[in-house]
């Protein structure tokens, strides 16, 4: 006997890009740039307050695994509006971009990674990676 579905049909609900499918592709991207000198690593966590918080880093295996977190991206159950938030550092404050959609998210991330910060970062941890 088959059972009777009252859930209705799925196939337009379910979205094909998630903020996290957005930074995984990012990280797989800057292992190909630096020929796997450096990758990207994403991890999800779940915050107490019901919202999601994916954070990107950069890793240098070669120098024992150090990691830098280049950015948050924070959203509730239904993906947008999300938040990016970049970490603060000694001299710059902690920054917030609101996204109401994929292409926001994908304008900020692009400001964000090729900043003159990230790209010092990246050049430093490879500089340090060949010198191990």
């Amino acid at each position: 006997m088959t059972q009777e579905s009252l859930w209705g049909e799925w196939g337009s609900l379910i979205p094909e890009r998630t903020p996290t499918t957005v930074l995984k592709e990012q990280a797989t991207a800057l292992s190909e740039l630096t020929k796997g000198v450096l990758f990207g690593r994403v991890v999800v966590n779940n915050l107490t307050s019901g919202k999601f918080d994916i954070v990107l880093s950069i890793v240098a295996p070669a120098v024992n695994d150090y990691e830098f977190d280049v950015l948050h991206v924070r959203h509730g159950i239904d993906l947008y509006p999300a938040t990016v938030l970049i970490p603060p550092e000694p001299s710059v404050p902690r920054k917030e971009v609101a996204c109401t959609n994929e292409d926001e998210l994908k304008t900020a991330l692009a400001s964000i990674l090729g900043s003159d910060r990230v790209r010092q970062v990246i050049g430093a941890l490879i500089a340090q990676s060949r010198a191990t």
